[in-house]
């Protein structure tokens, strides 16, 4: 026999074909990422290569590549958010300033009435003094005349002065006010940009039902909430009997149809407050708060019937009927949110080992259909 040196076990690996399901895994990464609009392009170039790809050897580069889209997307994303917080934080000083200005611009009314007050208290203090002292009316009428003159000029200039500063506060209140609803409307369109790429990101594009990675996030949230309060919580995991040969007989076009109108009999057949996503394929997973196994199941057979029932139209001339299998399992005990899952993925094997079109439970120590 010839010894394997590591070297030669290196090359056997790097020319090793890549599996089927690694190639499926990273194309529906890489589908999830084109629909965020930053992630399109480059997606689309990475899905050439994966469909080109065959060996390992190949699969570093490529890698490299998904990681390098995602750090330049995020960077440009960045950018973007920075300028606009930039542009933020040169308005909110613009604010202060003006908020600055006003605070002044008071004061110097409080001072400027106050001049005028002590102007007016001492021009009258004077009238009030010529007139004890003066003996004659003519030369009085004099004085008086010259006084209320002066008290006319002194508020005719105070009213000036104060016009003028308020023509001043409007101008500069309409460009602060002109100036925040400019960032009121950025703010608006970043928050709705982030929305649209949050729905992008965590629902399939196919069927608009959440995605893995969403039901990943609310799996965490539900999984905390039972540990916390232990109130009943069930796990759904279901496909699509026969999806394959629905493709193989009917196309993929015809298998999507179906996905959608799957999706859309799930979501319509549940309760507000249970989350469904699709898994990948054909599969489906079910978060099923505040219910305990029996109900669960019970829900779900109504479901199962309900789509059983209900031919599918896979072209204006003809509808096919679908079933599904379905595995149902509740958390216990010292469950982990990967025992759950286990256990529901069992029941919904056995379900295909009874005959598809089935509903069955699954739990931690007892099992029961």
């Amino acid at each position: 026999t010839e010894d394997v040196t590591d070297s030669d076990e290196a090359s056997l690996v790097a020319n090793e074909l890549i599996p089927s399901a690694l190639r499926d895994a990273l194309n529906n990464f890489v589908e999830q990422l084109g629909n965020i609009d930053i992630y399109r392009r480059a997606a689309e170039n990475i899905k050439d290569q994966i469909q080109s790809l065959e060996h390992y050897d190949q699969l570093s580069a490529l890698i490299e590549q998904i990681a390098s889209v995602l750090l330049e997307a995020a960077n440009n994303e960045h950018v973007q958010f920075e300028s606009f917080l930039q542009k933020l934080n040169k308005r909110l000083l613009n604010v202060a300033s003006y908020l600055n200005q006003a605070a002044v611009g008071q004061e110097s009314l409080l001072s400027d009435t106050a001049n005028l007050d002590k102007e007016l208290t001492k021009t009258l203090s004077e009238i009030h003094q010529e007139i004890s002292d003066t003996e004659g009316l003519g030369s009085l009428k004099g004085r008086l005349l010259s006084s209320f003159e002066h008290i006319i000029n002194s508020v005719s200039h105070f009213k000036e002065t104060q016009k003028n500063k308020v023509k001043a506060s409007i101008s500069e209140l309409k460009i602060v006010r002109e100036q925040l609803e400019v960032t009121e409307e950025e703010a608006e369109r970043l928050k709705q940009n982030l929305k649209e790429q949050r729905f992008k990101a965590y629902n399939d594009p196919l069927t608009s039902l959440p995605n893995r990675y969403a039901y990943n996030e609310r799996l965490t949230q539900e999984y905390s909430r039972w540990r916390r309060y232990r109130n009943a919580l069930s796990l759904v995991v279901c496909d699509i009997d026969h999806f394959k040969k629905i493709n193989d007989s009917y196309g993929h076009q015809s298998g999507d149809e179906v996905l959608k109108n799957i999706a859309k009999s799930l979501e319509h057949g549940l309760r507000e407050s249970d989350f469904i996503a699709r898994f990948g394929g054909e599969e489906f997973v079910i978060l099923m708060p505040e219910t305990k196994l029996a109900d669960a199941t019970k829900a779900i057979n109504k479901l199962r019937l309900i789509i059983r029932d209900k031919p599918i139209p896979i072209s204006p001339e003809k509808s096919i009927s679908v079933t599904m299998s379905f595995g149902v399992a509740e958390f216990e005990g010292s469950d982990t949110a990967t025992d759950v899952f286990n256990k529901a993925d069992k029941a919904l094997y056995r379900a295909k080992e009874k005959g598809r079109n089935q509903v069955c439970a699954e739990r931690s120590q007892k099992t029961s259909d």
